[in-house]
């Protein structure tokens, strides 16, 4: 089972990210990674070919046959928002309580949110409409709420 223990990579104490070369579902993981005291030095992999990609799919390490995958504390760990909150949980990083805790995953599904109109404009066809139509507005509503939570605010 992907989930286990698989081979020696997995035993490092060094966390080990695996995604395609360049950006994507893997940055909220990158940017909590080296935010934890415990994970600040990790071993990034980036696949450049599908069969890179196949390969490490046959080899069973990806429980849903997708990356990213997160290689820590002996698990394979894929879907990146669990990853995210893991890592939060292993470097103390979720508030202490269930309440800060919901916070931090509100604030964490916030940037998914606010990142997936940035993420489109790689494969969009206009580029400057969707930049103006569909970035912008992004940031205009989401960095604001952003900077008040990390500020303290409401």
């Amino acid at each position: 089972w992907p989930f286990q223990t698989r081979t020696r990579s997995l035993m490092s104490s060094t966390p080990r990210l695996t995604y395609f070369a360049g950006w994507g579902l893997a940055e909220q993981l990158r940017w909590v990674l080296s935010a934890g005291p415990q994970t600040s030095s990790f071993t990034q992999v980036a696949l450049s070919s599908f069969s890179s990609f196949a390969s490490l799919r046959a080899s069973g390490s990806l429980l849903l046959n997708q990356l990213p995958l997160l290689e820590i504390d002996g698990l394979s760990l894929t879907q990146s928002q669990s990853m995210i909150r893991y890592v939060a949980r292993k470097n103390k990083m979720d508030g202490g309580s269930p309440a800060m805790a919901a916070r931090a995953d509100m604030i964490a599904e916030g940037v998914k949110d606010a990142r997936l109109p940035i993420v489109k404009w790689a494969f969009s066809t206009d580029k400057d409409a969707h930049f103006r139509d569909n970035v912008v507005p992004a940031v205009e509503r989401y960095y604001p709420l952003f900077e008040s939570f990390v500020g303290g605010g409401e």
